[in-house]
């Protein structure tokens, strides 16, 4: 007989809920994403990614011809919902196989150009001409700048680009 034992450390740690911790608070859109993410690999990612530019598309425009605080805050949460949608896209076209360099310059540059037409939003709404030009100007030039990068990545891979046809959604 060995008498009482208490559990060791490792094993006491291992039955613990994890705490919470810095990175999970500041993440937790990032979790809470990638938790739904399983649910929707059933979609082409770039179909989610399309998807969350449309989102943002309707919010800034919610923002820039809104007036008063409820369009003010309806634009917000669409471009937050579209940001939040950013963490699936990827997720989902690693889980299905479908991931290309493409997929992922088109998931960037739908990111980046809908943070910077924010501050043309803002702009618009707010009658600052100068940050809505320097809104406008930093778009053009990512523009200009992501698509001979995409497409040099999608010939380098040896890809057919074809116009996306929205009747294969049906």
């Amino acid at each position: 007989w060995r008498g009482p034992t208490t559990p060791s450390p490792s094993r006491i740690m291992s039955e613990r809920k994890p705490a919470m911790t810095f990175d999970r608070l500041i993440n937790w859109d990032r979790d809470t994403a990638l938790a739904v993410a399983p649910r929707l690999t059933w979609l082409h990612p770039n179909w989610i990614t399309t998807g969350s530019l449309v989102l943002a598309l309707a919010g800034l425009v919610a923002i820039a011809q809104g007036e008063g605080p409820a369009t003010a805050f309806a634009g917000a949460a669409l471009i937050f919902v579209s940001r939040w949608t950013d963490w699936i896209d990827g997720y989902v076209a690693r889980a299905t196989g479908t991931a290309t360099n493409l997929g992922g310059l088109y998931d960037i540059a739908v990111g980046y150009v809908t943070m910077v037409l924010v501050m043309v939003a803002i702009g618009l709404r707010q009658g600052d001409m100068v940050l809505a030009w320097c809104g406008a100007g930093a778009a053009i030039f990512l523009r200009i700048v992501l698509m001979p990068v995409g497409w040099g990545l999608a010939k380098r891979q040896r890809l057919t680009i074809v116009p996306w046809n929205p009747q294969k959604l049906l």
